[in-house]
């Protein structure tokens, strides 16, 4: 089944907390990029001694959970 709208945002509410426009502290992902996601994230996931947070995550991604980031936090999408 294809992935909707409402997948893809409710695996981005996630990342809203740290990396939404209003986050001082954070990159914010509103304009990050499909490619530029996919790969940080994935190099996340792969790092097995990464400690951050953001490894910690990532590990509990699939591809397909990636995927759905991606697709979502392409050019020009909202943050949730």
């Amino acid at each position: 089944m294809a992935a909707t709208t409402s997948d893809r945002v409710a695996i981005a509410l996630a990342c809203a907390g740290c990396h939404s426009p209003q986050s001082e502290a954070m990159v914010d992902l509103t304009d990050y990029g499909a490619d530029p996601m996919r790969q940080a994230l994935m190099r996340y996931r792969s790092e097995t001694d990464g400690t951050t947070v953001m490894h910690r995550l990532a590990r509990g991604y699939s591809d397909a959970d990636i995927e759905l980031l991606a697709a979502y936090f392409d050019v020009g999408a909202p943050t949730p």
